[in-house]
């Protein structure tokens, strides 16, 4: 009798944590969007939004479940980090083509976490190959150079493989 009554007591805590939790929130923001990557197409938009933008842009959609703790701190945490390393809404961005490139081949981008969540984001082979063509096109500014072929291409932007982001101006 007294390892149940530990054991609710346990669970009793546990979800009085949780329950305070909800009153303890980090702010779930979507700074405003002035500028975004001059894309070569707007296919590679279109894939890039659904795979990439809800983690590395100011464009989040917020599912329901960032409404709840301890998932809004999850969310929240995840998103400042990715955006710190890559933001298609920050024309100051550091973008290393490469890495880049190499996390959409590997499979290590987006998450496996966000594409379980997120169908949309569950690019097909075919769908990846265009959004790393069209990825190195819009941010190598090499639009004439027959990247048809530029799935298996080194980038050639510099000893660090980082670019500036090309942006237009959103009025």
């Amino acid at each position: 009798m007294g390892r149940f009554r530990n054991w609710k007591s346990w669970v009793l805590v546990g979800a009085g944590v949780l329950v305070l939790a909800q009153f303890i929130r980090p702010t779930l923001d979507n700074p405003s969007l002035e500028a975004e990557p001059k894309w070569d197409s707007p296919r590679t938009r279109e894939l890039a939004q659904r795979a990439c933008f809800d983690c590395h842009s100011n464009q989040t959609r917020y599912p329901w479940y960032a409404q709840l703790e301890p998932a809004r701190w999850l969310l929240w945490d995840h998103i400042h980090e990715a955006r710190r390393h890559l933001d298609f809404s920050d024309p100051d961005s550091d973008l290393d083509v490469n890495d880049l490139v190499d996390a959409i081949r590997s499979g290590d981008m987006p998450l496996w976490s966000y594409r379980l969540l997120h169908p949309a984001a569950r690019l097909t082979a075919s769908e990846k190959d265009s959004l790393i063509v069209g990825l190195l096109r819009t941010f190598e500014n090499d639009s004439d150079s027959g990247l048809d072929s530029a799935v298996d291409m080194p980038s050639d932007t510099s000893d660090s493989g980082k670019v500036a982001i090309p942006i237009e101006d959103r009025d």
